[in-house]
């Protein structure tokens, strides 16, 4: 991971380069770019699922925008509001939330045959 760059200056990581993120039930995450590189205004992560991945729980994002570009296969996503911080029982990960604006809306969708959406 090279080291955080100076403002305004351009970043450059390969297809294999970022800081590895340890996530729960075969997700895995590369950070490819740090919100403090931004000031604040962008992060950017590459997530890799395996087929079926349903534990990511109904949350929202407070103070950012939330997007995705799907590589290969398809991805189902519920679109909801209101937060229940109770929720979140452990300490380390409320902390988490709280500091990236993340409020926890319930536990993930349980379906046999996620909806498709076509556009």
């Amino acid at each position: 991971m090279p080291p955080d760059p100076a403002p305004d200056t351009p970043i450059h990581l390969g297809v294999s380069e970022g800081r590895a993120v340890s996530r729960l039930n075969g997700e895995s995450t590369v950070v490819k770019l740090e919100p403090e590189w931004t000031r604040g205004a962008d992060a950017l992560r590459s997530n890799t699922v395996p087929p079926r991945f349903v534990s990511v729980p109904l949350h929202r994002h407070r103070d950012m925008e939330e997007a995705f570009v799907i590589v290969a296969g398809t991805m189902s996503i519920v679109a909801a509001a209101g937060g229940d911080p109770s929720l979140v029982d452990d300490a380390a990960m409320h902390a988490v939330h709280e500091r990236y604006g993340l409020e926890i809306l319930g536990p993930p969708p349980e379906w046999d045959d996620p909806p498709s959406v076509t556009g």
